[in-house]
């Protein structure tokens, strides 16, 4: 089964691997960042480009529909827990308003390219209902008699007793 935009996966791929391969410099030439914190530092950027990589081997190369939701949730849901805690640190720290504004921006984008990614495949492979050929929309539920029990004599509906 198709994922139904693969481009959201692919953007979040894009967009991950590009803000964290540039964390790479901005760690190398931090002179404040010594001992545990480059290492966790550089921690972080291993994390993130190798989530970036996972995802963008999705697009590549595309798993089992549910192989394919759990990388891209679990990459979604760890991006967005991490921004969002990352951002109301930086916001409570003593940091210039840019630094905030930079860093905020980084954190909706990065969230916004997950979600979108994490929405993208979700309901692949979910199960689907029967849609009425009658009516002329793709996406139209099944009614009540579509959905009730067959009756003895194999027919859907509500099941009546017969004198």
């Amino acid at each position: 089964m198709r994922v139904r935009r693969p481009s959201a996966v692919a953007v979040f791929a894009l967009w991950t691997l590009f803000v964290w391969v540039q964390r790479i410099n901005n760690a190398l030439n931090d002179d404040d960042l010594v001992g545990t914190a480059r290492t966790l530092a550089f921690a972080k950027v291993v994390v993130f480009v190798g989530l970036g990589l996972a995802v963008g081997a999705v697009v590549v190369r595309p798993p089992a529909p549910a192989v394919r939701r759990r990388i891209i949730g679990g990459a979604a849901a760890f991006t967005v827990a991490y921004w969002v805690i990352q951002v109301a640190l930086i916001a409570g720290r003593d940091h210039e308003v840019g630094f905030v504004v930079v860093h905020a921006v980084l954190g909706v984008l990065s969230s916004v390219t997950a979600i979108a990614a994490w929405r993208s495949v979700r309901s692949a492979g979910s199960v689907r209902y029967p849609v009425d050929e009658s009516n002329s929309s793709d996406d139209a539920l099944p009614s009540s008699h579509d959905l009730a029990p067959a009756a003895p004599g194999g027919e859907t509906g509500s099941v009546t007793s017969q004198d």
